[in-house]
């Protein structure tokens, strides 16, 4: 999907908006992480997901997303890790299972899956 430089700036227009108006909120921040990463801001979107787990440790969808970052990277032990920290947090959440499953396929480490 391709978005505009005018959709761009807006949707991080809001996201700013939104850590300013609430600078706890989570979704926000994870939000502000997600949207960089789409940026290839890596580096940035991590730290934006560490504010996000920084307020609320067991925030599932930041340690997914935070994972996927440093899959990008073929940083694979560090994404694995940022998974398995989000399953100890909800052992039946399916999206941080296909998460792992996807990033131990890309480290070709199949006697884990």
């Amino acid at each position: 999907m391709f978005f505009s430089a005018r959709e761009i700036m807006t949707k991080r227009s809001c996201i700013l908006k939104a850590i300013e108006i609430n600078p706890a909120s989570t979704k926000a921040w994870n939000n502000k992480g997600y949207y960089l990463s789409s940026q290839g801001k890596h580096e940035e979107a991590i730290e934006a997901f560490n504010k996000a787990i920084e307020i609320d440790q067991y925030l599932q969808t930041a340690w997914n997303n935070k994972g996927n970052v440093f899959a990008a990277q073929g940083k694979y032990d560090e994404a694995i890790k940022c998974v398995d920290r989000g399953i100890e947090a909800n052992p039946s959440n399916e999206s941080l299972w296909n998460s792992k499953g996807v990033i131990l396929s890309l480290t070709r480490n199949y006697d884990e899956l």
